[in-house]
């Protein structure tokens, strides 16, 4: 606690160590919140039951970060900033950038590489009825549509506030705090929203931290769809690897990767200790699909910055 007041050490060493120690602290941490936050009776958030979930769903990452001390035939490869800036996942940043914003200063249309993007803020349940709508744009994710019939569906990152540690779908916190089973997929995953746009438009899926989360379990859920164009993460929060993420992917998808792992790139920046991991500590897990790890933005005590999204939006070229 004096460590997180006073700030994160200065040399690398120290700064390692904190981090450690702070991630032997997230299940306790993790049950605390749930019982705090929990509407639940008493009865079903008392120390015990806080406490079981929160080493259940902490232990989800580190289970999955062990398998892959086995060599797995996920690429995993290193390229610079300047790679990054040319690649046109690069574009894809704007569109989070328009989720991260509330939903009423959002732009309406969207200019990148000589096509322009409009914001849908609700779609037609089906071709032949134009007056009933479904909302596909909301506080959490916003959805980007061209003429050239394709959409893009971005979801942000946390805010770092209590409500999104309570409510978005990317917190570790969520499932308890709505009353569901931490292994069941998410009944407010937006899949119809992802299926709807199947229909008319070739889709890439896009996601920063938690929201990666999100983007990861969408893409997964309709990997099999033709109109699944790509799934882009930016420092995916994998340290919150969700237990529900084993009802999308088989077991042995570590050491024979299905062919729908081709449309996942994860990019994440050196010792982010959310996505990549920390200074000669364990590695944070790799998602399916071409891991890129771009050089570290910070060491010392400004490490977090790694994590930051401006990181992706404005290239430190």
């Amino acid at each position: 606690i004096q460590t997180c007041q006073e700030g994160v050490p200065s040399n690398s060493t120290a700064t390692s160590n904190t981090i450690s120690a702070l991630s032997h602290l997230a299940a306790p941490a993790l049950g605390l919140f749930c019982r705090l936050h929990s509407s639940r009776p008493w009865r079903k958030r008392n120390l015990f039951i806080t406490t079981a979930y929160a080493m259940r769903v902490v232990r989800v990452p580190k289970q999955i970060a062990s398998l892959q001390h086995v060599v797995g035939r996920h690429v995993r490869v290193e390229q610079t900033w300047a790679d990054y800036a040319a690649d046109a996942a690069s574009q894809l940043a704007e569109f989070i950038h328009q989720a991260s914003l509330p939903p009423n200063e959002r732009k309406e249309n969207v200019a990148i590489s000589d096509a322009v993007w409009s914001l849908r803020r609700s779609l037609p349940l089906s071709s032949n009825s134009k007056d009933d709508l479904i909302e596909c744009s909301n506080e959490y994710w916003a959805v980007y549509t061209s003429s050239a019939k394709q959409a893009v569906l971005a979801f942000r990152g946390g805010d770092g506030g209590v409500e999104d540690a309570k409510h978005h779908l990317g917190s570790p916190a969520s499932a308890f705090l709505r009353d569901e089973d931490e292994e069941k997929i998410p009944a407010s995953l937006p899949l119809d929203i992802v299926r709807q746009l199947g229909q008319s438009y070739a889709l890439t899926i896009c996601g920063y931290s938690q929201g990666g989360i999100s983007a990861l379990g969408c893409a997964l859920a309709v990997r099999a769809e033709a109109w699944l164009s790509q799934c882009v993460l930016m420092n995916c929060a994998t340290v919150f690897w969700p237990p529900w993420f084993k009802q999308l992917l088989p077991e042995d998808w570590w050491t024979n990767p299905p062919d729908f792992t081709s449309k996942i790139t994860s990019w994440v920046v050196r010792d982010d200790f959310l996505s990549e991991g920390s200074p000669g500590k364990a590695r944070a897990p790799q998602v399916p699909g071409t891991t890129v790890v771009l050089p570290t933005c910070a060491t010392g005590s400004d490490i977090m910055k790694n994590h930051e999204f401006i990181n992706f939006y404005d290239v430190p070229l």
